[in-house]
């Protein structure tokens, strides 16, 4: 009985490993990830291998659907290169499986646990404590699967557990249907499909029961992002459910196939690979089927889900409860959950401008006005409601939590005006004037609007965690933001004095983004100081001379 619940002890460090390591880079590297799939190309192969580097990075397929689900909403991406960056992200992930089964991880564990706890403890500096979290996440992972293998020889003699094992595995759909449910509530088919080898390696299940398994645990993986999604719009959904529809043909396509595949295997290898090379082999021939019909399966899946009737979610209910005002802790709650959707209003016009400024329409400006319109109207109610929240008697900590969510509320006000004065502005000479940015010049403010559109990310993450980490990687952004700026601001006047027409019609433009940009980032930059303040990293009288 020991022996079975250090079983399942090791299976969930198994499942909280790939946790760490996805946590650790997402910490350290997340916002790159994302303004990499950002700037996937329109181009098939290009975004298909955009998804398998994100994925390998990440150890998440489920995550890069879900970002590239994101980038389709906020019309990023086209849910074209959406569908190949999911395609590419799953064959990235069998890639892993595969590495994991091929490499003997005993001779790693030990280091790699010992050289992330150091980075983990001692690093100053947030970004290598982020990957020293990764690397104890991996070498945990590592020691976890050579033990779940030598546990499977051993606990799952035992009697009950091996005939249940064995009655499951008469019932195939049962099987498949349970895999796909493991996947979901551990949120990792990554996780399953390497506890799924390390059972057939230890032949606690068969070579079929194995294979069964693998089609349930890559459908519950794609289901993930799907529910995720039910109130997205058609554009956003319809790459994901073309997803599962290509996984469950290509997993009924390999499970009536194995009796085949299973005896040109080689019987040496059956043991070690059967699991991680029939797994690949489902997401290679999911992504070469999908890629070659992409635009019909796209189609199709469109058709579909406008006949089911979905509608995306639209209708935003307040969260400020009035009824609560007398209850301090509940009707902060509702102010905070009422800042963060402002937030998310703030954080769609700063990506909608970017496209904006590349391609002025009226059609977006009219699109964005509607959404300043919607942040005045929440900061303007938020505000109040804090205000009447004032006059309940509230404690010292209570009291400082309004006066955050006030400033929170009012540097993300302040960022919707200057889009809206400002930017919109640009916008409109632009197309009065028929002017457009040289080359050089939109290259510079599209590097240094990516950046903010990270930063407002980024932003937003630090609000609603309090973390001092992610405060810190926020307010280290504003040297870049100063570089990007001083190096554009230089490029701009020497392509003055060179006499560059572009450069010479749109020169005070281009220094007025440059400069609503910087203002922009200096609000954002402004909400973290609080979080450092109360974590001890920045004294309080350094965060009032900042605001």
């Amino acid at each position: 009985m020991l022996g079975v619940i250090a079983f399942f002890a090791n299976v969930a460090l198994l499942i909280w490993s790939l946790r760490q390591i996805q946590r650790g880079l997402l910490s350290a590297y997340g916002n790159e990830l994302r303004s990499f799939a950002k700037r996937a190309d329109s181009a098939r192969l290009a975004s298909f291998f955009s998804g398998m580097g994100i994925a390998a990075v990440l150890q998440s397929s489920t995550a890069t659907a879900l970002i590239a689900a994101k980038f389709v909403s906020q019309n990023i991406l086209s849910s074209a290169a959406a569908f190949a960056i999911i395609l590419g992200a799953d064959v990235g992930t069998a890639g892993a499986v595969f590495l994991a089964s091929a490499i003997d991880g005993q001779a790693l564990q030990g280091i790699l646990i010992l050289t992330g706890v150091s980075l983990t403890l001692w690093s100053s500096r947030s970004r290598p404590r982020n990957i020293g979290k990764a690397l104890t996440g991996l070498g945990l992972l590592l020691l976890a699967l050579a033990t779940i293998k030598s546990l499977s020889t051993g606990s799952l003699q035992d009697s009950s557990v091996s005939n249940l094992l064995d009655a499951l595995q008469t019932f195939p759909v049962l099987l498949a249907i349970g895999a796909a449910v493991a996947t979901y509530l551990s949120h990792s088919s990554l996780a399953i499909i390497l506890l799924i080898a390390q059972l057939h390696q230890a032949d606690a299940v068969s070579d079929m029961a194995s294979l069964t398994m693998v089609v349930g645990a890559n459908i519950g993986g794609a289901l993930l992002p799907v529910l995720s999604n039910l109130t997205a719009d058609d554009e956003a959904l319809s790459p994901l459910a073309s997803n599962v529809a290509l996984r469950v043909l290509g997993g009924i396509l390999l499970w009536f196939s194995a009796d085949m595949l299973f005896d040109v295997f080689p019987a040496a290898w059956k043991a070690a690979f059967l699991v991680p090379v029939m797994h690949l082999t489902l997401n290679l021939g999911v992504a070469i089927l999908g890629l070659a019909l992409l635009d019909p399966i796209l189609s199709a899946a469109q058709r579909v889900i406008g006949m089911s009737g979905h509608r995306p979610s639209e209708d935003f209910v307040s969260n400020l409860d009035r009824t609560v005002l007398e209850r301090p802790t509940e009707a902060l709650a509702c102010a905070k959950r009422e800042a963060l959707r402002m937030a998310d209003r703030v954080q769609t016009n700063v990506v909608m401008v970017g496209q904006l400024l590349k391609n002025p329409r009226p059609e977006t400006i009219e699109a964005m006005e509607k959404v300043e319109n919607e942040i005045d109207d929440i900061y303007v109610a938020t505000k109040q409601y804090l205000a009447d929240l004032t006059q309940v008697s509230l404690s010292e900590v209570e009291s400082a939590k309004a006066i955050e969510l006030l400033n929170f509320i009012a540097n993300m006000e302040h960022i919707g005006d200057v889009i809206d004065a400002n930017l919109l502005d640009v916008a409109r000479k632009q197309l009065a004037k028929g002017k457009r940015f040289s080359p050089e010049g939109g290259a510079e403010i599209g590097k240094l609007h990516d950046l903010t559109a990270e930063n407002v990310a980024l932003t937003i993450n630090t609000f609603l965690t309090q973390d001092d980490e992610l405060a810190l990687q926020l307010v280290e952004r504003k040297g870049q933001v100063r570089k990007l700026v001083d190096d554009s601001s230089v490029a701009h006047l020497d392509r003055l004095a060179l006499g560059s027409p572009d450069t010479l019609s749109t020169s005070a433009m281009h220094l007025d983004v440059l400069r609503d940009l910087k203002l922009i980032n200096s609000h954002l930059m402004a909400t973290a100081f609080p979080v450092l303040a109360t974590a001890g990293h920045v004294h309080k009288s350094k965060w009032k001379r900042s605001r």
